[in-house]
């Protein structure tokens, strides 16, 4: 019991400034090191990632779309909701604008994790490739004896912390559906079912199914999210000028919200924009590392979309539509902010459908997530082992009816290792992460200049 309470006691500091420090300090040295690409190169980003969205690859390959589609079902999960809110809850509307700026970094990093992961994969014999932060971490570092023992805790930091999270997404959305009077038992095996689907059909099978989950789910929030924005109008600029203005002030007691100093808004939206898309840990990179591309930069770039997408496109939906209806003012918990402010929105209506987009982003990310620990551990031990892992995967999924809540501190601890890890490792890599990305634009261009 000691021990465990000294675990909580080292997670709480960890888990406070020293990693917002280490992940945010991280993203600015990587934003600095690869030329502000996030910004710079925003609008070419954007034509060769939104715009060639539907361009498939060929029979045997996976498109760069394909890969981001997977990697944000992953990404887009409930703290996209309950995050969100929580974050607004704790430190006001000024959470929101440290949310954007450490978005901002993020691209930065994710782009950065899908450039190492592309160049340091291998072919897989069964098809496909060994990618993401256990090779580049490998390779990257030298392949020495440190190198390798620090892929390795990665690698079963990340498993770990995957197994975990399938019981924590999939009692998130037994408690979110719960709320429409759905079963929680017939859910979860239909849940089970699904995920066990997924499995073991691997990475194709998943990428084949979120491809077209992923823009669903999230174009029915959206545009829900849109219906309520617009609906309050008139609130919207004062909204963005709120959360500029507290941002660098804090919220004072207002309503039923408690207040919070600048410290506190300066944390809570720092965390939220870092957790929101998992920049610095490296677990999407994995199936990031499986698309078919000429150049590691061509699929980096779709780690800009995909923290764009996820941190300044769908978290802000959220904020707006909390902050818009003023359902922040009422003092309602985090978890449930976004939920009350969908059903004050649209009414019965949104009170069906926020639980229902809740569920299918914890949903989609316990599909991913079983995916990434699969392809982990193949990796690492082989395939008897990947097939081990899904079967323990699918275990926990079940333990999602009961709550984790004793092990969940250990699953922090899992996380804060794959963190510092991934990102330690791209730290040392600078050198390389520039010079791909000045060979991939210089040459860009180079051809562009040449066909004017």
């Amino acid at each position: 019991m000691f021990l465990y309470s000294a675990l909580l006691v080292f997670l709480n500091w960890i888990w406070g400034l020293p990693m917002l420090l280490f992940l945010g300090g991280g993203g600015v040295i990587l934003t600095i090191s690869v030329g502000f690409v996030q910004c710079t190169k925003f609008g070419y980003v954007m034509r060769h990632t939104f715009g060639k969205m539907f361009e498939k690859a060929d029979k045997n390959g996976i498109s760069g779309f394909q890969a981001v589609s997977a990697a944000l079902s992953s990404t887009i999960g409930t703290g996209n909701i309950v995050g969100v809110g929580a974050a607004i809850a704790m430190g006001g509307p000024g959470a929101v604008f440290w949310m954007w700026l450490i978005g901002f970094v993020a691209m930065a990093t994710k782009y950065c994790e899908v450039i190492a992961s592309v160049k340091y994969r291998e072919p897989n014999p069964n098809g496909g490739w060994f990618a993401g932060p256990y090779m580049y971490i490998r390779k990257g570092l030298g392949n020495t004896c440190f190198s390798r023992g620090l892929a390795v805790i990665w690698a079963i930091s990340m498993i770990f912390a995957c197994l975990v999270g399938a019981a924590l997404h999939t009692g998130s959305t037994l408690d979110g559906l719960g709320t429409l009077n759905i079963p929680r038992v017939p859910l979860m095996i239909a849940i089970l079912v699904l995920d066990g689907f997924v499995l073991f059909g691997g990475v194709r099978r998943l990428v084949n199914i979120t491809d077209k989950l992923v823009p669903f789910m999230a174009a029915i929030y959206i545009i829900a999210g849109s219906v309520i924005i617009f609906s309050n109008i008139g609130t919207l600029a004062s909204v963005i000028a709120m959360i500029c203005r507290e941002a660098f002030t804090g919220t004072s007691a207002v309503g039923g919200f408690a207040g919070s100093t600048l410290a506190i808004t300066i944390r809570w939206g720092v965390a939220r924009g870092m957790y929101s898309n998992d920049a610095g840990g490296g677990v999407p990179s994995i199936v990031h590392g499986q698309a078919t591309c000429k150049h590691p930069v061509e699929q980096a770039m779709w780690g800009i979309f995909e923290v764009f997408f996820d941190t300044i496109v769908v978290c802000s939906f959220t904020a707006f539509v909390i902050l818009c209806t003023g359902e922040w003012l009422t003092g309602a918990p985090g978890s449930v902010l976004a939920i009350n402010a969908f059903a004050t929105g649209l009414g019965s209506v949104g009170r069906i459908l926020a639980p229902i987009c809740l569920a299918l982003f914890a949903i989609s990310t316990v599909m991913a997530i079983g995916i990434f620990a699969q392809m982990q551990a193949e990796n690492l031990w082989g395939t008897f082992a990947s097939k081990m892992v899904s079967v323990l995967f699918l275990i926990m999924i079940v333990f999602g009816l009961f709550g984790v809540d004793l092990i969940i501190p250990f699953s922090d601890l899992a996380n804060a290792l794959v963190i510092i890890g991934s990102l330690t490792s791209l730290l040392f890599m600078i050198k390389m992460l520039r010079a791909e990305t000045k060979d991939y634009f210089s040459t860009i261009d180079s051809i562009e200049k040449n066909n004017k």
